[in-house]
C-alpha cells in the first residue's frame, strides 16, 4: 500500500491525477476522500481495516497503474478480504 500511495504522490507532483476527482475501483465506482474516512471511522475488526487497506490500495493501483504489470488490482484485493 505504501508504494502505491507514492507513486500516486508522484503522479499528484507531476500532474498526472488530479486530486480534485475520486479515485476509481475495478469495478468503476467512485470513491472520496469522505468515502475513506468514513469506512476508517467503522473500523470495529481486522477484517474491516482489511478490507478499508484493500479498496484503498486498489484505487491507487488504478489511477496510477503501479504494480498493474504484475497483479490484477481486483484479484490481489480479493486476496485480501
Amino acid at each position: 500500500m505504501f508504494a502505491a500511495m507514492a507513486w500516486y504522490v508522484r503522479d499528484l507532483v507531476m500532474g498526472r491525477c488530479d486530486r480534485a476527482h475520486p479515485l476509481k475501483d475495478s469495478r468503476g465506482s467512485e470513491w472520496f476522500d469522505a468515502d475513506f474516512s468514513y469506512m476508517f471511522d467503522k473500523i470495529k475488526s481486522d477484517e474491516d481495516a482489511f478490507q478499508l487497506q484493500g479498496c484503498y490500495t486498489e484505487c491507487l493501483m488504478k489511477a496510477t497503474g503501479y504494480g498493474t504489470q504484475a497483479v490484477d488490482p481486483l484479484k490481489f484485493v480479493v486476496g485480501i478480504n
